[in-house]
């Protein structure tokens, strides 16, 4: 029976090698190892690495081949359970192969966990046998396990490193990809593979290239950075005809990551993109377009062939895909009506399995194209703000906050859950964090709300930018004249000195803007009219202003507004609902005139009628 159990691991050996597959002969020897033990670890290495050869190919074989009904669990547990048995009787091709198989089996580490960690320890005290080869496949395979045994991880990254001149590209790749995999930030490893990869880089094929870069990216290595990435860019820019698309998307984020801009590297990849583009999985898809928009990188043609591929592939799309490709589209303003329609149902679909990054990221696309769609609001409401906000960190907190004042949504419920958890929630605030906040706040009425936050970190007003001190003085503004005195003086006067910041960066009269201004003067031609009007008051500019009658008319041209993807309704956004509250605050008389209200009348009779009652209702 023995002998019959060492046949079948030769057999499955010849079956994983040959062209066509016989599925009579595999059932054959499976069932062999079914009645009979593996004499030999090595015997059993070699079976567990042919059924990872075969269950490979079951992978990616047509789902008509009757190849993807065969069970190989019986077969790889007699193989493990023989290596396990005689782990001290392993070379190092049989421990190599084991680890690496087991990865490429996808096993439960759980489940395999003594063979895993016996089969570690071995290699451990073996590891000045191993060849470059049997090294790298063994962190590689219980890196894809996610099984990180520190005392083998250690000695491969020694080992490694001093013979780092004897391995080839693709071992090199492999191992870096293993620590970065497992997040183990291995700086020596990684400088002296950088230098090695500098050196040796035209030897690097497309694959190695991305997974090299892909690793420093990934755990933020900043070794020999600079020149890495430049020599690597180069490489690509010749070799980017061989990149598939998981390659390609790999090395774009990576330069994406590390915020690293080659415009050269780009313009190569861009026409391989729309080119290759169709091939691309939803992972890969997300990857390009958000490196794309991170590094600013916008052809028209590449975003609208993404897009059409990202409505086809919705259903593939995880939380954070998604995420990251509206984010793409959202940071460039590009608005594909199709593609927020669809992913905003897509999301609400899944909205269970959405963690505060992607969550965060979705509704903040939305906002900075002011696009409202009620269910995917309400979905994010009852789902994750009331019944998860204690688990976020404070940059997701901020950016839904944010995106719901920046829509002009004021969610009680919302807010109530961040004032009960404020102390929890606001843990080493950003400037920008702290900001966002203090602007959702204000816009919702509940300025005092958050008084200790502003109160802790306003002090470091010299890290704000200048919309940033533009966000906290409308907060500011928003307090009553007895709150104001809540504050200290210094942190007073910081605050009242950001009204020298406005959001408001260029002012001109448009041409909307000067038609009203003439049918006013045509109206009332008694009356002083100022335009661009800087009210100190609340630190706004006002774009017709009457100061004997403070009367503050906005003349709100598209930008101001945000769109209801359900009923396609406009209303104004929460930026400029708050400004003219404030105005109204200090007494003045604000009217809003809308721009698509405006453009409908014809003559000037018709616009003099229009402005007059306005100001009389408003009287």
């Amino acid at each position: 029976h023995d002998a019959s159990a060492d046949e079948a691991c030769i057999e499955l050996k010849n079956l994983a090698k040959a062209t066509k597959i016989n599925l009579r002969q595999i059932k054959k020897a499976l069932n062999k190892l079914k009645v009979a033990k593996i004499t030999t670890p090595n015997l059993a290495s070699t079976a567990l690495h042919s059924l990872a050869k075969l269950n490979s190919r079951r992978s990616s074989v047509p789902t008509q081949n009757p190849l993807r009904h065969i069970d190989f669990t019986h077969a790889i547990k007699v193989a493990a359970g023989t290596i396990e048995a005689a782990v001290s009787e392993c070379d190092s091709r049989c421990l190599s192969i084991t680890c690496y198989a087991l990865g490429k089996l996808a096993v439960s580490a759980a489940e395999y966990s003594k063979v895993l960690q016996l089969v570690s320890d071995e290699a451990v005290k073996k590891f000045d046998r191993f060849n470059t080869l049997e090294l790298s496949n063994v962190v590689y395979g219980l890196a894809t396990l996610n099984v990180h045994n520190e005392n083998l991880f250690n000695a491969a990254a020694n080992r490694a490193i001093r013979k780092i001149d004897t391995f080839y590209p693709q071992e090199i790749a492999n191992i870096l990809w293993s620590f970065a995999t497992l997040k183990i930030n291995d700086k020596k490893l990684f400088d002296t593979a950088a230098i090695r990869i500098i050196q040796t880089i035209h030897n690097f094929n497309a694959r190695n290239i991305s997974i090299a870069l892909w690793s420093f990216a990934t755990l933020k290595m900043k070794v020999h950075n600079e020149k890495l990435f430049q020599v690597a860019a180069c490489e690509v820019i010749s070799k980017v005809q061989t990149f598939d698309s998981q390659a390609l998307s790999n090395t774009l984020w990576s330069f994406a990551t590390f915020k690293i801009h080659h415009d050269k590297l780009f313009e190569a990849a861009v026409p391989v993109l729309i080119l290759k583009i169709r091939t691309f999985d939803s992972h890969a898809l997300a990857n390009t377009i958000w490196s794309c928009a991170s590094s600013k990188i916008y052809n028209e043609d590449l975003f609208n062939t993404a897009a059409n591929k990202a409505i086809s592939k919705i259903d593939h799309f995880s939380p954070k895909d998604l995420s990251m490709t509206l984010w793409g589209f959202a940071s460039l303003k590009i608005h594909h009506k199709k593609l927020f329609d669809i992913a905003a149902i897509k999301a609400i679909s899944i909205i269970n399995t959405f963690d505060e990054e992607a969550l965060s990221n979705i509704l903040w696309s939305f906002a900075t194209l002011g696009i409202i769609n009620d269910f995917l609001f309400i979905a994010a409401d009852a789902v994750f703000i009331e019944e998860k906000i204690d688990r976020f960190k404070t940059q997701g907190i901020s950016n839904i906050l944010w995106s719901y004042a920046k829509l002009g949504i004021n969610r009680r419920a919302l807010f109530d859950a961040v004032v009960k958890n404020q102390q929890n929630l606001f843990i080493d605030c950003e400037a920008q964090n702290v900001a966002n906040i203090a602007f959702a706040f204000a816009f919702a009425g509940r300025a005092k709300c958050i008084m200790p936050l502003i109160s802790k970190n306003v002090d470091r007003f010299f890290t704000y930018s200048s919309e940033e001190q533009a966000q906290l003085n409308l907060w500011y503004m928003s307090l009553s004249e007895g709150d104001k005195m809540l504050l200290t003086l210094i942190q007073r006067e910081i605050l009242a000195r950001f009204s020298n910041s406005s959001f408001e960066t260029s002012l001109h009269k448009s041409q909307y803007q000067q038609d009203v201004l003439l049918s006013l003067a045509n109206l009332f031609p008694n009356l002083k009219w100022k335009t661009n009007y800087r009210c100190m008051d609340t630190n706004h500019y006002v774009n017709i202003a009457n100061l004997a009658k403070r009367v503050a008319i906005q003349v709100n041209d598209p930008i101001h507004y945000v769109v209801n993807s359900n009923n396609g309704k406009y209303s104004l956004d929460g930026l400029s609902q708050l400004k003219q509250r404030l105005l109204a605050k200090q007494g003045w008389s604000v009217i809003s005139i809308d721009y698509w209200n405006w453009k409908e009348l014809k003559s000037d009779a018709e616009k003099q009628q229009f402005l007059g009652k306005l100001l009389t209702d408003k009287s």
